[in-house]
């Protein structure tokens, strides 16, 4: 196999894995924004424990804010790996 096609293979084979990781990403910050949220609601309000709960739900979702961001640099990563996969085979039919 040709050194282009195999980083196309490559890239290609790790796509799926990237996937896995933000859907798993996604449903652990879900779940953990709902467990958050449970725990404030039976804290007192200016508690220790109550902030605390107040500050890891502000974390969630500040987390939570960036996945598209992610999501759209793991595509361009997919992307550019295919691109330069296909730069690689051209120049070698050509070399």
């Amino acid at each position: 196999m040709e050194l282009g096609k195999k980083a196309q293979a490559g890239v290609l084979n790790q796509a799926p894995a990237a996937v896995v990781v933000l859907v798993v990403i996604a449903v652990i910050l879900g779940v953990a924004g709902t467990i958050l949220d449970k725990i404030q609601e039976t804290q007192v309000s200016g508690t220790a424990a109550f902030n605390a709960s107040a500050d890891g739900l502000e974390g969630i979702t500040t987390f939570s804010s960036f996945q598209p961001t992610i999501a759209v640099i793991v595509v361009a990563v997919i992307v550019i790996g295919l691109l330069l996969g296909g730069f690689a085979f051209v120049q070698n039919r050509r070399g």
